[in-house]
């Protein structure tokens, strides 16, 4: 049996990602193309019990209904590792209690501490948009880029 080199899908280099700054280049690309809120939110990753990874609409719903506050949407915005022009916009839900704190409560296998996070300023919708420094995709429903 031959071993995927756990670097390379498909053939191609796996990307490493982490959370953006607001200076990343891919990052204003990425807001101007989606029309995201210019205010960019550094939102704490609080894991929350019962939350389950890549399941953020139904995290959130779940605390909305059981502990009140209300579920915001909107994309967590993530860039490569080695090249800043690299970058991703996933579409995402965090919860805003009942005192105003936005929290992501999703937990996430990188065990990051914080999200950016961006509100949309538009009803279009995209799973998530891929942008590689000179082009943009949008992201199929259930792809996993990482």
């Amino acid at each position: 049996m031959i071993e995927k080199d756990p670097e390379k899908m498909d053939g191609v280099s796996k990307k490493r990602f982490r959370s953006s700054n607001p200076e990343d280049y891919c990052v204003l690309k990425l807001q101007e193309y989606c029309k995201f809120s210019s205010t960019i939110l550094k939102v704490p990753v609080v894991h929350k019990p019962l939350c389950k990874d890549h399941n953020c609409h139904n995290n959130v719903n779940k605390y909305v209904s059981d502990y009140g506050g209300k579920r915001i949407t909107g994309y967590y915005l993530i860039t490569d590792v080695d090249n800043e022009r690299y970058g991703c916009a996933v579409y995402h839900s965090i919860w805003e209690n009942t005192y105003g704190d936005l929290v992501d409560i999703t937990p996430f296998d990188d065990l990051r501490e914080y999200n950016m996070f961006c509100v949309s300023n538009t009803t279009e919708y995209y799973s998530g948009i891929l942008y590689d420094g000179n082009k943009y995709k949008i992201l199929q429903p259930g792809v996993n880029i990482f």
